[in-house]
């Protein structure tokens, strides 16, 4: 499996997938009962609660997830744009729990980011690049979307600065600093700041620096 760079501490998102969501959208029931899931999912984890709370907890987020996932499907199947990315973005917990696949649910992903939400191609790259039974050529083809649709257009052309900098072998992408250079501006103007610290703040070399013999992701 080809596990993606990590990005610095002041880049990571800390809020659950979907947080650019407009505030003013009202939250559908589907969305609603996913979080409840999640709050049960947690506490099934905290130790600091007695054993049998942590299976009660972890009971009732099997039972709530179920809930969530049907919920979201006809809400996706009514055409709700949220909810379809939803589906997509925690697909490996609703494979983990034997509601689906995640290929049944990555589709759904997809519509979500082909009709405008703001975290669907960012987020549909990347699970299609982190997973060894997906088509990781498509998922960087979307990573290169990415960095023009959606809300996370800079955190996408970090990710392209990298394999162009040193190369992905699995991907067939060779190293080629002048490519990478052009994605690290394309990815400071998004973040609204010069090259220089645009790749200093995310952990970036010079890619006309990077010798060639340096590891590549394999």
């Amino acid at each position: 499996m080809t596990l993606l760079p990590a990005f610095p501490i002041a880049l990571i998102v800390l809020l659950a997938p979907g947080h650019l969501q407009d505030s003013r959208v009202s939250e559908s029931a589907g969305v609603g009962f996913l979080k409840h899931a999640l709050v049960e999912d947690r506490l099934s984890h905290d130790r600091k609660l007695p054993k049998s709370d942590r299976e009660a907890h972890a009971k009732a987020f099997h039972l709530e997830l179920n809930r969530a996932f049907k919920q979201l499907m006809m809400e996706a199947h009514s055409g709700d744009i949220e909810s379809m990315y939803r589906i997509g973005a925690y697909s490996r917990m609703f494979a983990k729990e034997g509601l689906t696949t995640q290929k049944e649910c990555l589709p759904w992903i997809e519509q979500a980011a082909l009709k405008g939400h703001p975290e669907a191609p960012f987020e549909y790259a990347l699970i299609m690049l982190d997973d060894d039974s997906i088509d990781k050529a498509k998922g960087f083809e979307w990573l290169k979307r990415s960095t023009q649709m959606g809300q996370r257009k800079g955190e996408a052309a970090v990710h392209l600065v990298r394999y162009y900098s040193y190369g992905s072998k699995e991907l067939g992408i060779k190293r080629n600093p002048a490519i990478a250079w052009t994605w690290a501006e394309k990815g400071a103007k998004a973040f609204g700041m010069d090259v220089a610290e645009f790749l200093i703040v995310n952990g970036l070399q010079n890619p006309d620096k990077i010798k060639p013999s340096f590891v590549q992701f394999e």
